[in-house]
């Protein structure tokens, strides 16, 4: 990629890094609606909802971080060049 065009492979990273971004951070902020909803429930289990709250959002947060990391990757190794002939 870069033969054919200095600096493509940058910019194409980073389109799909911020497109990543932005689709996992709206399905993280689903996920955590749905957190608060259910860990609500823990205190009847004899838990602290703070302390469950935060795990489980850490978690969330982490793994988000690593699916954007691998989509990321992937998009970019599967990324073909097509050459357009004027």
């Amino acid at each position: 990629m870069e033969i054919v065009e200095p600096g493509l492979l940058r910019e194409l990273e980073k389109s799909f890094l911020l497109e990543n971004i932005d689709f996992s951070w709206k399905e993280h902020l689903q996920k955590i609606s749905s957190l608060k909803e259910s860990v609500r429930w823990r205190a009847y289990g004899q838990k602290d909802p703070l302390t469950e709250y935060k795990k489980e959002a850490f978690n969330l947060f982490i793994n988000m971080l690593t699916r954007i990391r691998h989509r990321v990757t992937f998009f970019i190794l599967r990324s073909k060049i097509i050459l357009e002939i004027e």
